[in-house]
């Protein structure tokens, strides 16, 4: 399957928010984003199953805040990234009361760029050459049983290894018990 989209949204803002002029019809935000993404998911057998995920992202931030000339005057922020990224993950279920999820995902996000000034220039320049691109990958893993008619247990953990940072480790676990008929807890 592949599914796409593009979304824009600008807005006035005359509430004299982020200390700006009250009521100037200049001080003014838009976000736009668009994206693009292709799946497949075919089921090997009765007990194994793919997903591969590819994507491909834009976002774009423009914001214009009116200030008076002793506050720098005209602030225009712009904010710019674009990435693509790919997925891999196999569901093993052995049993039908055992679920195995075992994945795969790697970003990169190769522009990543921001700017802000005013009328006495640039406060913040992370543009072209000087933009800063980064990756991000990730694996993980889920195990979900059934352990009896009414309860069930889910735990796993997910690996991110970000190339500005560093890793991050998230573990997970949940019991679901169904006390009655149409009840969750």
């Amino acid at each position: 399957t592949a599914q796409w989209f593009l979304h824009s949204h600008s807005k006035q803002i005359p509430t004299g928010v982020y200390d700006t002029a009250l009521g100037d019809p200049r001080t003014s935000q838009t976000d736009t984003r668009a994206s693009f993404e292709a799946r497949a998911e075919p089921h090997l057998s009765k007990e194994i199953s793919l997903l591969s995920r590819a994507h491909v992202n834009h976002y774009r931030f423009d914001g214009r805040y009116t200030r008076d000339d002793a506050a720098g005057g005209v602030e225009n922020d712009e904010f710019r990234g674009s990435w693509v990224g790919f997925e891999q993950r196999v569901v093993l279920s052995p049993i039908e009361e055992l679920r195995l999820t075992l994945g795969g995902e790697g970003q990169l996000h190769f522009q990543v760029e921001q700017s802000a000034r005013d009328n006495g220039g640039f406060f913040l320049d992370e543009t072209g050459e000087d933009g800063r691109p980064y990756d991000v990958g990730a694996a993980y893993a889920l195990v979900d049983a059934r352990v009896s008619e009414r309860s069930a247990f889910s735990g796993g953990a997910r690996l991110d290894t970000y190339s500005t940072f560093g890793s991050s480790l998230n573990p997970r676990a949940a019991v679901i018990v169904r006390p009655y008929q149409r009840g969750n807890t």
